[in-house]
């Protein structure tokens, strides 16, 4: 996996993944060279990433982008997520409409920090 790894980019481009894709705890700031499609989870929490372009246009179970700072945009969000979304403490605003109307969502959205409830 290439979580905890100090990334800045990542090393390769890839295409499709059989199973998870975990980039979370670096410090990219792009998704550029992520595959298009993850059959299990997808995660890209904890990094400095400023926009989800490059993020998967499939993920077969859960999608998770939280702790993401510097995100000033929602282009690019997946087009097929069969799990849940965690999407949350982002630089965004969250607009779950706009989340919804994007994207096939088979589980649930959720959209805030659930410690602050």
């Amino acid at each position: 996996m290439l979580q905890h790894r100090r990334l800045t980019k990542l090393p390769f481009k890839f295409g499709r993944v059989n199973g998870n894709f975990f980039i979370f705890s670096n410090l990219l700031t792009s998704l550029e060279g992520c595959p298009r499609e993850v059959t299990e989870s997808f995660n890209c929490g904890f990094n400095q990433i400023t926009s989800l372009e490059g993020a998967p246009r499939i993920v077969g179970n859960n999608f998770r982008c939280y702790y993401n700072l510097n995100l000033t945009k929602l282009k690019g969000f997946p087009r097929k997520v069969g799990g849940d979304v965690h999407i949350y403490n982002c630089g965004v605003d969250i607009d779950t409409d706009y989340i919804r109307a994007r994207c096939d969502i088979g589980g649930e959205l959720i959209t805030m920090d659930l410690a602050e409830n």
